[in-house]
Parts: C-alpha cells; sequence; structure tokens
C-alpha cells in the first residue's frame, strides 16, 4: 500500500512502514521527528491499533543527475552494470533493457545519457 508512505506486509503481522524524504541530515541514525511523521500519517489511513516494533533509517542512495547508469567496467569488459533506476525503474527499466540488449547483442553504443562513463569523464576534471 502506498500514500505518502509505504505499508509492506513482512508476514506474522509485521509490516515495514516508511519512508521520509529528508534531504539534509547529520547523520544515518533515525530522528523522532521523522518517527512521529510517520505515525502521524500511520494513523491517517489506519482506524486499527497498531504498535512500533523498532525504529530504523537509511540513506537513500542516488546518483547526481538521477539517471540510471549502464555500461562497462572500464579495466573487465565481461563485466557491466545496469542499475541506479530508482522510483521510476518500473517504467524506465523495460526501456532501457531493450537498448542495452542492442548494446550487448549488436555491439551498438550505450546513449550517453545514461552511459556510466559520464562519471569516469568527470572524475578525470578534478
Amino acid at each position: 500500500f502506498k500514500h505518502h508512505i509505504s505499508i509492506v506486509p513482512l508476514g506474522n503481522d509485521l509490516y515495514w512502514v516508511g519512508a521520509t524524504n529528508d534531504w539534509h541530515f547529520k547523520d544515518d541514525q533515525p530522528t523522532e521527528a521523522n518517527k512521529e511523521l510517520i505515525i502521524k500519517e500511520l494513523q491517517s489511513i489506519l482506524k486499527l491499533p497498531f504498535e512500533i516494533i523498532d525504529h530504523q533509517s537509511a540513506i537513500r542512495p542516488t546518483v547526481k543527475d538521477r539517471r540510471p547508469f549502464i555500461g562497462f567496467h572500464p579495466d573487465f569488459e565481461a563485466v557491466a552494470i545496469f542499475n541506479g533506476f530508482g522510483t521510476k525503474g518500473a517504467s524506465l527499466i523495460p526501456y532501457w533493457a531493450n537498448q542495452f540488449s542492442d548494446v550487448l547483442l549488436r555491439g551498438c553504443e550505450v546513449d550517453k545519457e545514461v552511459n556510466i562513463e559520464r562519471y569516469a569523464k568527470e572524475r578525470m576534471k578534478i
């Protein structure tokens, strides 16, 4: 279930509930403010009592330009990456998987918009 927050069944009447999208934080530790925010959202959705078993946090990985990255390792040509699709993965992956299959099977070039080499070139400028 997704409505401002996600509710994911884990089994045995346990659920994972989250998450916040806090862009400015000191560390990866959970905060009471974000916990209260999630509880408030959950209370607006559920009409049943619930109990908090644990409170965790994590840093959601992302890339600077918010684009997927596809390509090959510079030293090991048999190693490739197809990742970074984030929350839009369900809609983006079919398109880019088709493109990547052309790269793998037909020798086409990886589209510059998603080519992992865009980061290698940026690193060289430093």
